[in-house]
């Protein structure tokens, strides 16, 4: 059966990042001889935003963001680098290397970014430079938050991402599986349509009107990427190649995706492609609202938010600092802190049983509220 599926793209999960499609360049990035694990974040970074600025995105999630990039790749880096930095303690590769729970091979991390810029490939899990810069140590049984914790060829099975998981053992070919664990020692293996492991392949170069995406059959899982200059519009049924849309030609879920450099808004007649400029410095001009005028957008990454009509700066993320209450991206403040809506400041996070309205207010990250009544932050419940 076809059934294509967009990866769910979270852009601040360091092996979250969806794969993407050809790519126009190796740029730079990433650096030679060793990394030392205090500067992976940064040149995982910086070679994160050389992909997005270069290459053709295979997910839309990507395309607002690839704007940004272009307009600023170094403050793109750094606040990516700075939201890595910011993750909570049992997520930082950083704190699980000098734990010993990760061994971190720091010559082999030039290859792995040189390798990743060269496929214009996103998720480090499918560069096979990658494989040996991480090695976990955790047996299997043990307790685990990061897939890098696990020794050998295991995964951390996770009930509940706020919760610690177990180290497993990979299933083997033929082996019954759940979603994306299977094994690769026998070669490119993935979670077929039966939930059974089988091989996995790649064909690229797919032409316009034939179908793209992800086949998950009972014998084999193929994935059809798009030939560059296309994309895969999974709205379609079974999914299929398209041209992109240029500007003023409809977009969004009745229209085509938007050429590079152009991003998808709303207009009487319906979403459309328009062409939007980033500001990169405070006080300059923006223009976020009027569809009449040049759209102007303000560079989140370098930390400004569009505020009647001008580039604001925003805090370095840290208590007490300025926010834009509008902007939801992970980064915008520190860990254990919140954006609070009413002062536009980064705010501790609330403690179990004070009042909430969203879960990023609560250290938990749990707030339950039941009909009509506010919200209260609750502690997580692990099994």
């Amino acid at each position: 059966m076809m059934r294509s599926r967009i990866s769910a793209a979270v852009l601040l999960g360091l092996l979250a990042f969806a794969p993407v499609a050809a790519c126009d360049g190796d740029g730079g990035g990433g650096g030679g001889g060793t990394v030392p694990a205090t500067q992976l974040y940064e040149t995982w970074s910086a070679t994160f935003c050389d992909i997005i600025s270069s290459c053709d995105l295979e997910d839309d999630d990507f395309a607002f963001f690839a704007l940004l990039a272009k307009a600023n790749k170094a403050a793109c880096g750094t606040f990516l680098a700075h939201s890595f930095d910011s993750r909570r303690p049992e997520l930082h590769i950083e704190t699980a290397i000098s734990l010993g729970r990760i061994v971190y091979h720091a010559d082999q991390v030039a290859a792995c970014m040189s390798a990743a810029r060269s496929q214009c490939a996103l998720d480090l899990a499918e560069v096979s430079a990658c494989a040996s810069v991480l090695e976990g140590t955790v047996a299997t049984g043990g307790s685990c938050w990061l897939e890098e914790e696990c020794a050998g060829d295991a995964y951390c099975d996770q009930n509940d991402s706020d919760c610690a998981g177990t180290c497993q053992p990979r299933p083997a070919r033929g082996a019954a599986c759940d979603y994306s664990e299977c094994s690769q020692s026998e070669g490119a293996t993935a979670c077929g349509g039966d939930d059974t492991c089988v091989p996995r392949a790649v064909v690229d170069g797919v032409v316009a009107g034939q179908p793209c995406g992800t086949d998950y059959g009972t014998t084999e899982v193929t994935a059809r990427h798009c030939a560059s200059g296309l994309y895969c519009d999974y709205s379609d049924d079974p999914a299929t190649c398209k041209a992109f849309a240029a500007v003023g030609q409809p977009c969004g879920e009745a229209g085509g995706r938007c050429e590079s450099g152009l991003v998808c808004v709303p207009s009487g007649s319906g979403p459309v492609c328009a062409t939007v400029s980033i500001a990169s410095t405070a006080g300059a001009a923006c223009n976020e609202i009027d569809r009449t005028q040049p759209l102007i957008g303000c560079n989140i990454f370098a930390r400004l938010a569009c505020e009647a009509g001008t580039c604001q700066a925003l805090g370095s993320g840290a208590v007490g600092t300025a926010c834009a209450a509008g902007v939801d991206l992970e980064g915008i403040c520190d860990y254990g802190a919140y954006c609070d809506g009413a002062t536009s400041t980064c705010t501790p996070v609330k403690a179990d049983g004070a009042e909430c309205e969203d879960a990023g207010e609560c250290a938990s990250g749990l707030c339950i509220s039941e009909d009509d009544s506010p919200g209260t932050c609750r502690p997580v419940a692990c099994q």
